[in-house]
């Protein structure tokens, strides 16, 4: 750059700088007479006017302003009024708008003012923050709400989950609240808002206070003991009244825990003599409320009327003295669904319902008691029974009681004695369960109704010898004396005195011990005697008679081959019978007999009579010598009766069908003895066929009765040769192996058919001959059993038949 150059430029930068001054001054002056001239003009412009607060509403949290005509914005700021911030919205119709407010805190004073475009005059409301103080509380023993720091002001409340806000009338408020115990509900309360009017600020809402109503407790488990007639379940927090015709009384509280007699809180419902009428009571029931639970629900039970006490005539109700020590308390009318029940109160003592122990009767059956369960001088109460369950419409407590033994109580009679003697005479073995005709009976009068349940038996110096078995009944004496001692008859029956019968000759003395435990000691005056005449007995030994007999001809066990002739099988046998006495025994008298002699009335076998004749006949089914011999070992003569029994004569009876197995004989004595497991005899069948039944068909003539059988031999020449056909082949089985028979013959319709028979190893195989067979006619069709004669005599006549059928 040239020195000239630079000279230009400088030249040119001063110009510059000078027209930027000029520039910068002359705008400056421009901005100070604009801001004079606005001065002004705003100075001309302002007006003395107000706008006006018309309502505060807290409800809405909004501010309605009153504008004038010429006001068309208008505006608010806060204490400082250093910032204006235009009301949103347009002014109304009316020049008013409505502003909310509902930012502005509640936590203390807020000052809001406010002007208009045209209304510059300033004017401001303190909004006052919330008051915090106001406090609610529940009292849950009292039920009622409290207040606090109110400052006179309206209260409102609402349910939870609710936005509706109601002012709590203090007149009807504890009313509200009685809907609310039963569920329980949580609940706000605060103080109302009061809108500011005519220029008044008013106040905001308090804060909310939840209070929480708790819900009422269970209605207390109040229950009725129909049995010991008292309220149960009770405790001291609880409280009752009484409802009558739907108007309840006033509360009491129950002084203690446990129980309250119907006799002091319900005596109403009692029947007494002066109370001939009673009345069922209602009562209700609460558990009181306390710092922390609210009171219950109320339960309400009503206690029926009760009933009179039970007639004895009327219910069947009797009381019987059993014995010296017991007795039988019976209500016939008694079942599951009218029940009674009874206590026992011993001499000294006083009955009290609410503790005595109540014994059920639900049925007609007689309950027994004895001295210790009821002493002398104890009482017996009975009374109805409380049934079914409280709330029921036929709920009923137990009835009023009466008293069944008096102001005595129970007076014990004295025992039975027997003032006659009864001697019971009879043979050993004779009196058995079995022979009903041998029963011993005697009867004995008893004050009690009662039994006898055992019978011992001792002898003259006091020593048990053993029982009898008794049956024993009881009846009512129609003819009984006033004092009662006679009242009943009792027949005993000893049905067996098998534990005795070894002791014979001996006079026994009874011990009775009566159903009720009463006993009865005999005398040789009075009670009860037993003797007993020795038994009869089947002895087989004949060593000290002088018979032609030989032992080996006596037995008790004998086998009879029926029907067999076989010399070798024997068709008799012998037994004797030892009698017990020569004479028939006195009843009456056991030191006495009578003048009939002992001996053998009848013999059964398989239930056929067998006929009796005297030694010598061959007719009679068995014979009887009668004997008398000394016996050394029992010190005694004794008569004896030799018995021989013919089998063979009556074995084919009719009435007999039982075979191969033992059967015992029935031998009864004149003395009423009998023998039926002594004498036995099995009669025994030859043979009997195999596979029996067995029957078959043939035509007339139709059987083949040779046949050719051709036989080659080794060295191709051959024979021919002809055999008996043989169709019918049966086999026999002979009850012993060793027994040597055979087969005699073979009929049909009385022809013989028999073609050979072969016995060995105990069997018989018996070919009937078609020949023989095919010279059977007959006109049509004819059926015969096959008769099989064996070679000791004996006959099978069933087991097999044959049909002949004719072929024209």
């Amino acid at each position: 750059m040239s020195y000239g150059t630079a000279k230009n430029s400088m030249q040119r930068f001063a110009w510059r700088s000078m027209a930027f001054k000029l520039i910068g001054t002359i705008a400056f002056i421009i901005v100070i007479v604009l801001f004079c001239v606005s001065k002004i003009t705003s100075a001309s412009s302002e007006t003395t006017e107000s706008i006006k607060i018309i309502k505060i509403d807290y409800s809405t949290s909004t501010i309605t302003l009153q504008a004038n005509d010429e006001d068309t914005i208008l505006y608010y700021s806060n204490s400082s009024k250093k910032k204006w911030e235009a009301i949103p919205g347009e002014i109304g119709d009316d020049n008013t708008i409505t502003m909310n407010f509902s930012w502005v805190s509640v936590s203390s004073n807020y000052e809001i003012t406010f002007k208009g475009d045209y209304s510059t005059n300033i004017v401001s409301v303190k909004l006052p923050k919330q008051v915090t103080n106001f406090k609610a509380a529940f009292n849950i023993a009292s039920g009622n709400m409290s207040f606090s720091n109110t400052s006179s002001r309206t209260i409102e409340w609402r349910k939870d989950n609710s936005t509706t806000w109601t002012v709590v009338n203090t007149d009807t408020f504890s009313d509200t609240l009685n809907y609310l115990y039963s569920n329980g509900a949580t609940i706000y309360f605060r103080l109302a808002p009061e809108n500011g009017l005519n220029g008044e600020v008013g106040n905001r809402a308090s804060k909310e206070i939840a209070v929480k109503i708790p819900k009422k407790t269970t209605a207390p488990d109040v229950e009725i003991n129909g049995s010991t007639l008292q309220l149960e379940n009770l405790t001291s927090k609880m409280s009752y009244r009484y409802l009558v015709d739907d108007v309840a009384g006033e509360w009491q509280s129950i002084a203690s825990t446990g129980t309250l007699e119907l006799s002091s809180v319900a005596a109403n419902v009692l029947y007494t003599s002066s109370n001939t009428d009673p009345e069922s009571v209602t009562m209700q029931f609460i558990t009181n409320a306390t710092s922390s639970t609210q009171i219950s629900n109320i339960t309400t039970i009503e206690i029926p009327a009760q009933g009179a006490a039970p007639d004895a005539d009327e219910y069947g109700i009797g009381l019987e003295y059993t014995s010296s020590s017991t007795l039988e308390l019976t209500v016939e009318s008694a079942s599951s669904s009218v029940p009674f029940e009874y206590t026992i109160v011993e001499e000294d003592d006083v009955l009290k319902v609410s503790t005595a122990k109540w014994i059920s009767i639900t049925s007609s059956t007689a309950v027994s008691l004895d001295d210790d369960d009821a002493p002398d001088g104890s009482k017996i109460y009975i009374r109805k029974k409380s049934v079914n369950d409280m709330g029921d419409d036929d709920y009923a407590i137990a009835s009023a009681i009466t008293n069944l033994t008096g102001s005595s109580g129970i007076t014990y009679p004295s025992s039975d004695t027997l003032n006659s003697l009864t001697t019971l005479i009879t043979t050993a073995g004779i009196c058995t369960t079995a022979n009903t005709d041998g029963y011993l009976t005697f009867t004995m009068y008893s004050r009690y109704k009662t039994t006898v349940s055992a019978i011992s038996f001792r002898n003259v110096y006091g020593i048990t010898k053993g029982t009898v078995t008794t049956k024993s009944t009881v009846s009512t004496n129609k003819n009984a004396s006033s004092d009662g001692s006679d009242a009943y008859i009792i027949t005993t029956r000893i049905t067996s005195t098998a534990n005795l019968d070894s002791i014979t000759d001996e006079v026994l003395y009874a011990d009775i011990t009566l159903s009720n435990s009463d006993k009865i000691t005999s005398t040789k005056t009075t009670g009860v005697l037993l003797y007993l005449h020795p038994a009869s007995v089947i002895n087989n030994d004949i060593e000290d008679l002088d018979l032609s007999l030989d032992e080996d001809d006596f037995m008790t066990d004998f086998d009879r081959i029926l029907d067999s002739n076989n010399t070798n099988d024997e068709s008799k046998f012998y037994f004797k019978v030892d009698f017990g006495t020569e004479n028939l025994i006195d009843t009456d008298n056991y030191s006495s007999y009578l003048s009939e002699d002992t001996a053998i009335s009848e013999i059964q076998y398989d239930g056929y009579t067998l006929t009796q004749g005297d030694t010598g006949s061959t007719t009679a089914d068995y014979t009887v010598e009668y004997t008398s011999y000394y016996s050394d070992e029992e010190e005694r003569t004794i008569r004896a009766a030799i018995v021989c029994v013919y089998a063979d004569r009556f074995e084919d009876n009719s009435i007999i069908d039982s075979y191969d197995s033992k059967v015992y004989f029935d031998i009864t004595l004149n003395t009423g003895e009998s023998f039926d497991s002594d004498i036995s005899m099995e009669l025994i069948r030859t043979a009997v066929i195999d596979d029996a039944p067995l029957a078959w068909s043939i035509s007339e003539g139709s059987l083949e009765e040779t046949t050719t059988i051709t036989t080659t031999y080794s060295d191709g020449s051959t024979s021919e040769s002809t055999e008996e056909v043989i169709s019918y082949e049966i086999t026999l089985t002979i009850f012993d192996d060793a027994y040597n028979v055979g087969i005699s013959d073979v009929t049909w319709g009385g022809v013989s058919i028999l073609r050979s028979a072969i016995a060995q190893n105990g069997t018989i195989i018996v070919d009937l001959s078609n020949p023989k067979i095919n010279t059977l006619t007959t006109d049509s069709s004819t059926t015969n059993y096959l008769v099989f004669t064996l070679s000791n005599g004996y006959t099978i006549t069933t087991g097999c038949i044959m049909t002949v059928i004719a072929t024209q």
